[in-house]
């Protein structure tokens, strides 16, 4: 669902920080937010309106992006999406290279 500019309360990030509880004593900051908008959080990202050079979400928008998350959490872990949490090395990259170059060769592509 978009943002309904017409019914719904904007926000900027800063203020979007503020409209959320505190966990353990901390609000995330206006940079998470935009990271919430941008990347997402395990495929889920936050719902975002660019109005000029100003970015801004609503108290409506954080609502389903919180609702959004906890059905992903319902999904099997198969479906999440993950990252690597280490980067390959040159060697492991070199050695994956040359694995994938015999593949191809022996399919005769």
């Amino acid at each position: 669902m978009a943002i309904d500019l017409a019914c719904e309360e904007l926000l900027s990030l800063t203020d979007a920080t503020k409209a959320l509880p505190p966990i353990d004593g901390k609000r995330p900051c206006s940079s998470t937010i935009w990271r919430w908008c941008r990347r997402g959080v395990r495929g889920v990202r936050l719902e975002y309106v660019r109005l000029g050079h100003r970015v801004c979400t609503t108290r409506e928008a954080l609502g389903r992006f919180a609702q959004r998350l906890a059905e992903a959490d319902d999904q099997p872990v198969e479906n999440l999406k993950t990252r690597s949490t280490k980067p390959r090395s040159a060697k492991q990259r070199e050695r994956d290279v040359a694995r994938a170059s015999k593949e191809l060769e022996c399919a005769g592509i």
